[in-house]
């Protein structure tokens, strides 16, 4: 599994480290060497959980490895994931920019208020806001929901990372990469081994298509950094870093670029979930448990065997939909 994977290189690292150390032998420029490696896997650990690991849970940040994981590579959607929310909501009734401020399930019929001043009334209602809001109580309920309830929440980490997205009128980095679909940056301190430690390489790779696209990651500490950068100043950042990775090669400015700003978005405020320290991952099921069998939560935040995915939000949403058919019926 990756976590897995990701540890035993790790703990392959720290032991190496912890030998040249007790070495005096081995010169001071090669422990430096190996001590940046070690950072660009922390980084890139940080990256996977969402947050600088002394924040997250020592014991149960890999909680979801210890359950069946799907198979295969990893799929890009070429055409991002509208094509299948619009066929999603074919049919249904969304209603767009109204946002929810409360909701009542002290009767039998629910009432959800929005801004807007529309209430809305069911038997039923499916919660699906990031935890992030859910931590912040954007959303009020009455009665205020039970202890169990609001300690999952907490229990659990609003992880956060940023993308940075360039699109060049060439893969300027072919040559040197070949076929790998990614590559990497080894940080020159401790404190930016947050900063663009991996480079995917997202581009068409078609005979009419020779344009190239590269997604790089902001995590950790470096996230601090990033929100005081203009999205000009950062993309000037990993110009210049790329263009120490590839010396040899004339690295063009962008046709077209995109920084992500999730921490500032106010209807996500994060990335994805982690365990925090504290928690475990029976907080994952907590916050999937309805309240009084009516107040139900969907969301990659509830789905304790792949959080942190699309695939986990999507298959939560498929989970309450048949928890509310099933208690309907």
């Amino acid at each position: 599994m990756y976590m897995c994977a990701y540890m035993s290189v790790l703990v392959s690292c720290v032991i190496f480290l912890l030998s040249l150390g007790l070495c005096s032998c081995c010169p001071s420029s090669c422990r430096q060497l190996w001590s940046r490696l070690l950072d660009f896997h922390l980084g890139n650990l940080e990256y996977s959980c969402g947050a600088e690991l002394g924040k997250v849970s020592a014991m149960f940040w890999d909680q979801n490895e210890h359950y069946p994981q799907f198979l295969g590579d990893h799929t890009v959607m070429v055409n991002g994931f509208s094509p299948i929310l619009d066929r999603l909501a074919e049919k249904l009734d969304v209603q767009l920019n109204t946002s929810v401020t409360s909701i009542d399930y002290s009767e039998s019929t629910l009432r959800v208020a929005t801004e807007q001043g529309e209430v809305v009334t069911g038997d039923f209602v499916i919660v699906t806001a990031p935890l992030s809001l859910l931590q912040r109580g954007v959303i009020s309920f009455s009665p205020p929901l039970p202890d169990w309830k609001t300690e999952a929440i907490q229990n659990l980490g609003a992880g956060l990372i940023e993308k940075v997205a360039l699109r060049f009128s060439r893969r300027f980095w072919a040559s040197k990469v070949e076929s790998s679909d990614f590559f990497g940056h080894v940080p020159t301190a401790a404190n930016a081994r947050g900063l663009c430690g991996i480079f995917y390489d997202l581009s068409a790779k078609t005979e009419d298509d020779t344009t190239g696209v590269l997604m790089t990651i902001v995590s950790g500490k470096s996230l601090a950094e990033k929100q005081k950068m203009s999205a000009a100043e950062l993309l000037a950042k990993v110009l210049s870093m790329l263009r120490s990775m590839f010396p040899g090669e004339d690295v063009p400015e962008p046709v077209d670029y995109f920084v992500s700003d999730w921490a500032n978005d106010q209807w996500a405020g994060m990335s994805y979930s982690y365990v925090a320290a504290g928690g475990t991952g029976s907080d994952y099921d907590k916050l999937a448990k309805p309240v009084l069998d009516r107040v139900l939560f969907a969301g990659e935040a509830t789905n304790r065997q792949h959080p942190q995915t699309f695939t986990g939000a999507f298959l939560s949403g498929i989970r309450e939909a048949a928890r509310v058919m099933d208690m309907a019926l």
